[in-house]
């Protein structure tokens, strides 16, 4: 029963109650620091039907069945109601940065942990004025910089990341990178939370020699394995660190072309982010006039290349060397050369 936040086992996977740059709280959060959230949940009931008065304003399909809605957004006066199918409903009040959790029976802690950190919190962030994309990133350790890859689910942002991270990069974020500005770098990286989710098929090629061998955990709405906190594989990056390159990734199937990668124009960067930012309110003037002119400000500060390759096993060190030899070549000076 998810009676309370402080005796739920959601409230105790969120681990040190924090992500992307600001702590939870059960309290008020318009009563603490501007970098706080209020997070509730309330005991489980069935999902009602939304009612006339609540418009939606947004909706996902399931994959498997095209004809049901898997995710919608709907306005409640100037908060909005984020409904998961079979899942949970989460009011988002961003007057109050707060969230209420109201889960259906049958949801689990780790679906509900997951659509609130990596669905809810990110749209809630960017209703707040925050640049926050659909995109994996880490840092280059030997360099404390950052590196991002945008692309369209399923094509190997988190698969890249991790195998950056088996050659010595730390994670900073698998799905959702929060990028902001700061007073020596016009963009960093901002750490989401120590968790990866990948497929099946990548888990025996990324984490199979690891020992001890990690346990991941898995949603009710995919089968993607989720390695969180302690069973996180890799080594997690929990500092700011400057956002140095963005990668477009678009996989192909020929596994005898080879991989390219060039430069892409910052209309083109501005266009993938649009199509890849979270986002609560798409109709609103004002936020997307204010979202475009933080995307445009990043498109001419981080420089964007494209990476045309074939998604296959026996290519991605190959791949990781490239973009690696890219980084080199196009965006550091000499004496601060990957090595």
């Amino acid at each position: 029963m998810h009676s309370s936040l402080d005796n739920t086992s959601v409230w105790n996977t969120l681990g040190n109650h924090s992500a992307y740059g600001y702590q939870f709280t059960t309290e008020f959060a318009s009563q603490a620091s501007a970098k706080t959230l209020s997070v509730q949940f309330r005991s489980p009931r069935e999902q009602a039907p939304a009612g006339e008065s609540e418009p939606c304003i947004h909706q996902m399909y399931e994959a498997d069945s095209p004809e049901r809605i898997w995710f919608s957004i709907s306005r409640q006066n100037e908060d909005f109601l984020l409904r998961f199918n079979r899942c949970g409903d989460f009011l988002v009040k961003p007057a109050s940065r707060m969230i209420v959790c109201t889960p259906v029976h049958e949801s689990d802690d780790h679906t509900l942990h997951h659509l609130l950190l990596n669905q809810v919190i990110p749209r809630l962030l960017a209703q707040l004025g925050e640049t926050v994309l659909h995109a994996s990133a880490v840092s280059l350790k030997t360099n404390d910089i950052a590196i991002a890859f945008i692309g369209e689910s399923g094509v190997g942002k988190s698969t890249l990341a991790a195998w950056f991270c088996r050659k010595g990069a730390s994670l900073l974020t698998d799905d959702c990178l929060r990028i902001v500005s700061g007073d020596d770098h016009p963009a960093l990286a901002i750490p989401s939370y120590p968790t990866i989710r990948i497929w099946g098929d990548s888990r025996d090629q990324l984490v199979s020699d690891i020992e001890p061998k990690p346990s991941p955990t898995k949603n009710s709405y995919n089968n993607k394995l989720q390695f969180l906190n302690e069973e996180l594989p890799f080594e997690y990056c929990d500092s700011p660190a400057p956002l140095t390159a963005i990668f477009l990734l678009t996989p192909h199937s020929c596994h005898k072309k080879d991989i390219e990668i060039y430069k892409t124009s910052q209309k083109e960067l501005v266009r993938k982010m649009i199509s890849n930012c979270f986002r609560l309110d798409i109709k609103d003037p004002s936020i997307l006039k204010n979202e475009f002119e933080r995307l445009t400000n990043l498109a001419i500060n981080v420089p964007a290349f494209t990476v045309s390759y074939p998604k296959e096993w026996d290519r991605i060190d190959e791949l990781h060397s490239r973009i690696l030899n890219h980084i080199n070549a196009n965006t550091l000076p000499a004496e601060k050369a990957i090595t």
